[in-house]
């Protein structure tokens, strides 16, 4: 049990990156910028940035985990990397 306990507090304090990678065939540049903008509240500017400099760390705004994010891009099609 205590081996358990260490994992999961290993887990917890071990900081995750998401990286975008690319957006896919059937998502477009537009949709992939709005599915950034949701996820790290960036302005216009900033997430069409981003999606241009491919691979990309995608900073995710408070509330929202890692996990969660990445989901959310791969159900748009993207291809992402939790780091």
């Amino acid at each position: 049990i205590t081996f358990l306990l260490e994992s999961i507090r290993e887990q917890k304090t071990k900081k995750k990156e998401l990286y975008l990678l690319s957006y896919g065939p059937q998502l477009g540049k537009i949709d992939a910028i709005k599915a950034i903008r949701r996820l790290t509240g960036f302005g216009l500017k900033e997430a069409k940035e981003l999606t241009e400099r491919l691979p990309a760390l995608v900073p995710v705004t408070f509330g929202v985990t890692i996990d969660y994010a990445a989901h959310e891009l791969r159900n748009i099609g993207a291809e992402v990397e939790i780091r």
